[in-house]
């Protein structure tokens, strides 16, 4: 809400000081966007004072390069990201205690890892996932398919106890995982990801 107040006074601000405003006017300006990322990475994510910092600095690489580099701002922008983002990476303890403790949790060699048997889910009338049935073995990926509204979704949902199967049996490394609840399910080392976009604050570029 805070930040929605700001970028209203910002927007009302940028209107008045052209005297005219229309969507190609805002989002055409590829340098803007740029330059609103690289205020947030630059000054640190998470931090009261970090954004105004990074719009400092930002401010005074932009007119600079105006000055010595004419219209190349946009390729200093892409060049800063890439050394601020490569050079000061963020690590947290707790990822990795969490990474292990999910490998933990998958112990000895099993030949089949996942099991799905007969897998349906019924909402009311609705049939969203009928008999699926699949495997993964231990060190193998497996790819889900399907258009929109097929039920990849909701067979995710159903693996990580999300949802209740109507009908069908999960097992995981071993263990009956029907009727567990995400948590339990998490302990167990079987878990999902949802897509929400946002930067992973506790992650480098490379585990992002």
């Amino acid at each position: 809400m805070i930040s929605a107040f700001f970028t209203g006074v910002m927007g009302s601000l940028f209107a008045n000081y052209t005297s005219y405003i229309d969507p190609y006017i805002v989002f055409s300006v590829g340098d803007v966007a740029i330059a609103m990322v690289l205020v947030v990475i630059l000054g640190g994510i998470g931090t009261f004072w970090g954004p105004l910092v990074g719009a400092i600095c930002v401010v005074m690489v932009n007119e600079g390069s105006r000055l010595m580099f004419a219209n190349a701002s946009v390729l200093i922008y892409g060049a800063l990201v890439i050394i601020v983002i490569c050079s000061c990476p963020r690590e947290s303890w707790e990822s990795e205690t969490i990474h292990q403790q999910v490998v933990s949790c998958i112990k000895g060699d099993p030949s089949m890892l996942l099991e799905v048997n007969g897998l349906t889910k019924a909402f009311a009338g609705l049939v969203a996932v009928k008999e699926v049935d699949f495997t993964v073995q231990k060190g193998e990926i497996l790819g889900l398919i399907g258009p929109n509204g097929a039920g990849k979704t909701t067979i995710f949902h159903l693996l990580t106890g999300y949802y209740t199967p109507t009908a069908g049996t999960v097992r995981f490394n071993g263990k009956d995982m029907t009727h567990v609840t995400p948590p339990a399910a998490c302990r167990l080392g079987l878990t999902r990801t949802f897509q929400i976009v946002k930067p992973l604050v506790q992650l480098t570029s490379w585990k992002t």
